[in-house]
């Protein structure tokens, strides 16, 4: 479906299925994908549950799940070579990473939401039900047009949540989470074409979200 979106778009000509001996789980260069199926064996794998602690923990293991092995792998392309990086404030990384799951969504568009975010079913419903909460927080520590790393590494990255936030019941990455749903919005307000999404300008992104 990717290529149906972007028929001149960049696509990889070698895929290579390796033990990345829990390194990376997906790693792209210009023309191959790498994929460390071991990342993909399930928390109750025995080598698994043999992995170091102090090094992986509980929710990583947790994490390595076969149901998100496909998206997993498209997300990495696309953010390799379809939505270019920024070192801008947290909402254009939320726009960014919004872009990026729009489009792994609509390369799989048989695929459950909880998926595309990579979040379980109930961490995704927490999301769904709180993101009002989580604009207005947001909104009141004017958090939104910081650049400082530790907020965007803690608003974007895996955890066992999202790190800063008054209610630790939060699931990681709610600044991706809020991101897809402003590209969501802005795409239900605009007759666009993916190609053309690539490049509507953070801002323009911003200003058109609300809260449902």
């Amino acid at each position: 479906h990717l290529k149906y979106h972007f028929p001149k778009g960049k696509i990889p000509k070698n895929i290579a299925y390796l033990n990345a001996l829990f390194t990376t789980a997906v790693f792209c260069t210009e023309e191959e994908i790498g994929i460390g199926t071991e990342w993909y064996l399930g928390n109750s794998n025995k080598i698994v549950q043999q992995l170091n602690t102090q090094y992986f923990f509980d929710w990583m293991k947790e994490a390595m799940d076969i149901q998100f092995y496909e998206r997993d792998v498209l997300t990495g392309w696309i953010e390799t070579h379809y939505i270019d990086p920024v070192e801008g404030n947290l909402a254009e990384n939320f726009v960014r990473w919004g872009k990026i799951l729009y489009l792994t969504e609509a390369a799989f568009p048989e695929k459950e939401e909880a998926i595309i975010l990579r979040h379980t079913k109930e961490d995704f419903q927490w999301a769904l039900d709180n993101e009002e909460e989580f604009w207005s927080y947001l909104v009141k520590e004017k958090l939104l047009f910081k650049s400082d790393e530790r907020t965007t590494r803690n608003m974007m990255n895996d955890g066992p949540f999202t790190p800063g936030l008054p209610n630790q019941e939060a699931p990681d990455r709610l600044g991706q989470f809020i991101g897809w749903r402003m590209v969501h919005q802005y795409m239900k307000k605009n007759e666009i074409s993916l190609e053309e999404l690539v490049n509507v300008d953070y801002n323009d992104i911003l200003q058109a979200y609300e809260i449902d």
